[in-house]
């Protein structure tokens, strides 16, 4: 497998070739596949990767990886100040999520507030 950013050959058969210890190299033996495993991407993995097969003529097939990088963002954020009694809607916001995520942990005086669901209200009382 070759990172063409850097033409950089990672991994012959299951012998890895980069101190990188996120990449790893294995063969299924079940469908005599091999399979490069990438752990822990981030956005300086994204790129476009070559598998090459040493037949005559020789095969290869490129796959381009993009890594997203999701954000939180805390509408109508910054500082609030309310009157005693009054109620407050907090809404955090999360982009280029590719999925939506498990859960949303909020937090209040240095305690975690568990947010069971990110896709429903969640209530704290008697802050």
């Amino acid at each position: 497998m070759i990172r063409h950013r850097d033409l950089h050959v990672l991994t012959v058969g299951s012998f890895t070739f980069t101190t990188d210890g996120r990449f790893s190299a294995h063969r299924d033996e079940s469908t005599g596949d091999w399979i490069l495993v990438l752990r822990f991407l981030n956005p300086q993995t994204r790129g476009l990767y070559e598998c090459t097969i040493s037949t005559k003529p020789v095969t290869a097939t490129s796959v381009k990886l993009s890594v997203v990088v999701p954000s939180v963002e805390l509408l109508g954020g910054g500082d609030v100040y309310l009157d005693r009694g009054s109620t407050l809607n907090l809404t955090c916001m999360v982009h280029l999520s590719p999925k939506p995520p498990d859960f949303i942990l909020w937090y209040h005086r240095d305690k975690t507030q568990f947010s069971p669901t990110s896709l429903k209200p969640y209530t704290i009382n008697a802050l």
